[in-house]
């Protein structure tokens, strides 16, 4: 277990009401391994525009399969008060099988609650789309890769989205990642993202 920016206030001139003292953490991991069990996770407190947002990760190893949890949480205010914005997405990294033509490695599936789905529209960026990027490996970073879907997935009250990807090989030869998602923001938008890594 590791934390990050322990901190408690104690005011000096009130140290025995503890209603006034204040304690603040700014991040904690925990991992734990046992044979083929490995379990870690972190969270951490940033602040983004709106005001404070908590980004964590939940990886889940046993053997050859792999779960690994990202999401972030946060309360911005607008002009009609404070609301309530995160969203979760969820990676499976294991082959999971199926026809040579389509042999699935990994799945992948995520929401998103006020918070808006921002797809780029230039097609040469679509391989960078935080979504896709981390779908069928576990982030090496993964702060830096929350910090890049906080930014693709800005809270916005009224936005919603579902997303879900799979990544599946072709004899061997071709590596594919598809995703479909649904995002309802001032109206409906329905997608289908293919790439083909070279």
């Amino acid at each position: 277990v590791d934390v990050q920016g322990l901190e408690l206030d104690i005011p000096l001139r009130a140290p025995a009401d503890m209603s006034q003292w204040r304690v603040d953490l700014a991040g904690l991991a925990a991992s734990f391994v046992s044979g083929p069990v490995s379990i870690a996770g972190g969270l951490l407190k940033t602040t983004a525009s709106g005001g404070v947002e908590y980004r964590g990760e939940l990886a889940i190893d046993v053997g050859s399969f792999g779960l690994t949890g990202l999401g972030a949480y946060a309360r911005p205010a607008d002009s009609a008060g404070g609301f309530t914005s995160l969203f979760v997405y969820v990676l499976i990294n294991a082959p999971i099988g199926g026809p040579p033509y389509l042999f699935i490695t990994g799945l992948s599936g995520g929401a998103g609650y006020n918070r808006q789905l921002v797809v780029p529209s230039d097609p040469s960026t679509i391989s960078t789309f935080p979504l896709l990027q981390v779908m069928g490996s576990t982030p090496a970073d993964p702060m830096s890769t929350l910090t890049r879907m906080s930014a693709a997935m800005p809270a916005r009250r009224g936005s919603y989205w579902v997303a879900a990807g799979v990544k599946f090989t072709t004899f061997e030869l071709l590596n594919t990642k598809a995703m479909a998602y649904l995002a309802l923001d001032r109206g409906v938008e329905i997608g289908l993202i293919v790439i083909r890594p070279i």
